[in-house]
């Protein structure tokens, strides 16, 4: 990314910097609103505004223009993580919990360490790091998709359980 953008290591820096501000000015609205609306339509709104942000990251020619969608990527992801870890406290009793934690935690771990092969998979034509920012855009739709139809705020929502 730097070298295709031409930006120094500080400018990249200052972007990451810029994505821990929004995440953590508006980590703390984002839970309260999925406490409000529940966490069906939370979690579609940060995966709808992630993709979208990771689209427009393709389009990045200036530092400004970085900044400025890193700290929208930070606002928009603010409230995803601790947001499931509460979703999965509605579901999941305390004894089968910690498990529950474990494999959420996990997927970031696998999603780092398949990434960079998948980024340079027949994708030569790219820049590696387009093709990483690409290839979330399009998961964080689908995953909106799957969390429109499959997600349920609450047990009691959720006609398909067994009372």
């Amino acid at each position: 990314m730097l070298d295709s953008l031409h930006f120094s290591e500080a400018v990249y820096g200052l972007g990451a910097g810029i994505f821990f501000l929004g995440y953590f000015l508006f980590e703390v609205p984002s839970n309260m609103l999925l406490q409000k609306i529940g966490a069906k339509k939370t979690i579609m709104r940060i995966t709808i505004c992630w993709g979208v942000i990771c689209m427009l990251q393709t389009t990045v020619t200036t530092p400004t223009q970085f900044y400025v969608l890193r700290f929208l990527l930070g606002a928009f992801e603010a409230g995803f993580y601790p947001g499931v870890i509460l979703y999965l406290t509605y579901w999941y009793p305390s004894q089968r919990r910690a498990r529950a934690f474990g494999t959420f935690m996990s997927a970031s771990a696998i999603a780092g360490v398949l990434g960079g092969p998948i980024a340079e998979d027949g994708r030569r034509a790219w820049h590696a790091w387009l093709a990483v920012v690409l290839c979330h855009r399009r998961h964080s739709v689908g995953a909106r998709r799957c969390v429109r139809v499959l997600l349920h705020d609450r047990q009691v929502r959720a006609g398909t359980l067994a009372q």
